[in-house]
């Protein structure tokens, strides 16, 4: 008779077996089809309302299904991903992946992820909450690119101003036009310093 320890070991392996077999045998290739619908049953939405950034990013996480239900482990690795998102630096954020996130979610019984059944009440809050703070983090990156708008406005006044400088550059005297230059650098400066922040 085989020791516990060896019983264990084999039930796992066998376990492990039958997820691949339902998962599509993952070792081997996966049509794109067949990646797509996994990626999107991930997510409980239709394939071809996935975006090739979010399905690759799904694809990534392993996103599969095991007998029609997601794993904790699928459910918390995804989570750890839309947290991966919000916890990068705002600058680096890619504002077409947070869109595809948001539009998906738009229609979802559990923001984000329509049809999947989370195992726990405390998971559901958990996906809800990294999704609102994704959404926080859109709307900062909105504002942020409204006031570098604004600033290239400034610049493309100044700029022009300069234009109008230089051209009475020979009936103004030096004494003017040195204050004038001075004043065009101080802005200038700024203008540049507040853009690269």
């Amino acid at each position: 008779a085989s020791s516990p320890k060896i019983s264990k070991l084999a039930n796992e392996a066998a376990d492990s077996d039958r997820m691949e077999t339902d998962a599509g045998n993952s070792a081997s290739p996966m049509p794109l089809e067949v990646a797509q619908s996994d990626a999107a049953a991930f997510i409980g939405v239709a394939p071809q309302r996935l975006t090739r950034r979010l399905r690759d990013a799904l694809l990534r996480e392993g996103a599969v299904l095991v007998d029609g239900r997601l794993s904790t482990k699928k459910l918390e690795s995804f989570q750890r991903y839309l947290e991966s998102i919000v916890d990068t630096k705002i600058d680096a954020l890619d504002e077409r992946l947070i869109c595809d996130v948001l539009a998906v979610s738009e229609s979802a019984e559990l923001p984000g992820f329509e049809g999947v059944r989370p195992h726990s009440d405390e998971q559901a809050v958990a996906l809800r909450r990294s999704l609102s703070r994704l959404e926080a983090q859109a709307a900062e990156l909105r504002h942020r690119r409204a006031e570098l708008r604004e600033r290239l406005q400034q610049c493309a006044e100044l700029s022009n101003w300069l234009r109008q400088l230089r051209s009475l550059a020979l009936a103004a005297p030096l004494e003017d036009l040195a204050k004038r230059a001075a004043v065009a650098r101080d802005l200038n400066r700024q203008l540049i310093g507040d853009t690269q922040r």
